[in-house]
């Protein structure tokens, strides 16, 4: 793939960041505590976490732009671009739409009347990630075709700065259109894949496809269209407790069964898997991007991040930061993932393994599958067979990932099934850093290449940079050549012909 694509990793970090903490802190948010002092800190970091959450594609946005433009100009456009698109998705888009399709970004509402004569709030529609590519196009290309305008002309006197924030306002207005007409038919795909699935599901295939469309979702932060459906909505089911009281969605009512301990076959069927993934399958990624690392230093400056990523995986807090890492730096590697997921749901339907959550802590803070409520329920006699299911499930998972990465970095990443791409591209990565001979040591991490020369004049580095290279960074020890999801492979494939070089000056002795 483009080092251009493996690039954009670099360029948001800060946002990646901020929405791991923001994750965090929604997950202490939904602890239940005694106390008010407590309780009201715990509510300040929920709602200060989803805060955080919220605003993430327009940081990202903002990240992007100021770390590819290092000027506070398309800075500016970009937060005006963001704020104008959802303001123009608020009055152009249908409000036919279920209320899952809408979101109050940025604070943005207003009430209006409908045909009818009621009131109705309208609100931008949900874009998710999305809303940040469009933007980041704009201001890039409205950025690119401002600098080519000529100094002369009727508007000679308005600066390139100016018909740059222009452009961009045109665009941006031109795309919310655009983007709130066309949003209808994903919405029509989206409600025809629900309802397909509401009505069947009692069918273990319909799990996958409900596993794979969730993912998807995801990975744009588009998932509370799916989840506020099934999770908290009609299309969760429907449930009528001893006060005669129906309860709607999948959370709501194994809390209500769970208190009257009455919980019906099927309950949690929505909400079992993100166990598995949580507290095995993120884990699993996590530890195998670990085992990737052969380099003592790098592995040791990591160990505390990894540590971190685990733990708050098991409170369902890394999911959505751990797959967009993976689609900026392995996208294959996200798509066996996303695959993994589908049959993660698959396996608890064929096994009839269902267990919710929600009983021991505040629903609109809490992850979907946790360690925390995972323990909670094994103490229970009527749910530890099921627990037992979900561990047993989740062992194989973890083997099935570590397996999976392996194959990919060693074997997949690096041009596979064109050898002869391999070879020449392994003979010249050697003559640009200097020959076999220059090589002291060379070793990899996930997405780079660590190599200490005997001679740091003799490497060549433009010509690594015109390669699949998107970064060297020069260290006291030797470089860090950032290559991609290839780099353990490549390594490999260097070290095997230093040893080989090495053997042959061996038998000449």
């Amino acid at each position: 793939m483009n080092n251009r694509w493996y690039r954009i990793i670099e360029s948001i970090k800060f946002a990646l960041g901020m929405l791991f903490i923001g994750l965090v802190l929604m997950r202490i948010g939904s602890i239940k505590a005694n106390g008010e002092l407590i309780s009201l800190i715990i509510s300040m970091c929920g709602y200060s976490g989803k805060l955080m959450v919220d605003a993430f594609p327009f940081v990202l946005a903002i990240n992007y732009i100021g770390k590819t433009h290092k000027d506070v100009i398309p800075v500016i456009a970009t937060m005006i671009s963001y704020a104008l698109l959802n303001v123009v998705t608020m009055f152009f888009a249908k409000t036919s739409f279920s209320a899952t399709y809408y979101k109050e970004i940025l604070g943005l509402s207003y009430e209006t009347l409908n045909p009818s004569g009621n009131i109705i709030v309208k609100s931008p529609i949900n874009l998710g990630i999305l809303a940040s590519i469009i933007v980041i196009f704009i201001v890039k290309a409205s950025y690119k075709l401002s600098r080519k305008r000529y100094n002369y002309g009727m508007f000679v006197f308005v600066d390139n700065d100016i018909w740059f924030f222009l452009m961009t306002i045109v665009f941006t207005v031109g795309a919310g259109i655009i983007v709130s007409h066309e949003y209808g038919y994903l919405v029509m795909i989206l409600n025809s894949i629900m309802n397909w699935i509401a009505k069947n599901h009692s069918n273990p295939g319909v799990m996958f496809v409900y596993g794979l469309i969730r993912q998807f979702l995801n990975v744009f932060g588009m998932e509370e269209i799916l989840t506020n459906n099934f999770l908290f909505g009609n299309l969760g089911g429907s449930w009528t407790n001893s006060a005669e009281v129906t309860i709607l969605g999948d959370v709501n009512i194994w809390i209500e069964q769970y208190k009257a301990n009455s919980i019906s076959i099927g309950t949690g069927r929505y909400i079992s898997a993100s166990y598995i993934i949580n507290i095995f399958a993120i884990p699993s990624l996590i530890v195998s991007y670990y085992v990737n690392v052969s380099d003592k230093i790098e592995r040791n400056r990591s160990i505390g991040l990894v540590l971190l990523g685990i733990i708050t995986s098991l409170f369902g807090a890394a999911t959505l930061p751990m797959e967009l890492v993976l689609l900026f730096t392995a996208p294959v590697l996200l798509g066996m993932h996303i695959i993994m997921c589908a049959l993660i749901h698959l396996a608890c339907g064929l096994t009839n393994t269902y267990l919710g959550c929600g009983a021991f802590g505040n629903p609109g803070f809490l992850a979907t599958g946790n360690i925390y409520e995972l323990i909670k329920y094994s103490r229970d006699v009527n749910l530890f067979p099921t627990v037992k299911r979900i561990i047993l499930i989740g062992i194989v998972v973890f083997i099935v990932y570590q397996i999976l990465v392996f194959i990919f970095y060693r074997v997949l990443a690096h041009h596979f099934l064109e050898r002869e791409k391999q070879i020449i591209e392994v003979k010249q990565y050697i003559e640009n850093l200097g020959g076999i001979s220059n090589i002291k040591k060379i070793t990899s991490s996930a997405t780079s290449i660590i190599v200490v020369l005997y001679d740091k004049e003799k490497i060549n580095v433009q010509n690594i940079i015109d390669g699949r290279a998107y970064k060297i960074i020069e260290r006291y020890y030797g470089y860090i050549i950032n290559y991609g999801p290839a780099s353990t492979a490549l390594c490999r494939k260097i070290r095997k012909e230093i040893k080989n070089y090495q053997d042959c000056l061996e038998y000449k002795v």
